[in-house]
């Protein structure tokens, strides 16, 4: 997912905290690049909060 391009002026040290939303998935995630990248264990719906 492509961040907005203030991101980077705004945030830093950005944190990324994925949770499965009603299943146990495992998943994390990372900012490079000005984009937000998922990779998820299993398929289904996560959240996804992040912070700078």
């Amino acid at each position: 997912m492509l961040l907005p391009d203030y991101f980077q002026y705004l945030n830093k040290d950005v944190d990324v905290w994925v949770n499965g939303h009603m299943h146990f998935g495992r998943a994390f995630g990372i900012v490079e690049d000005g984009e937000l990248k998922v990779t998820c264990e299993s398929a289904g719906e996560y959240k996804v909060l992040v912070i700078g």
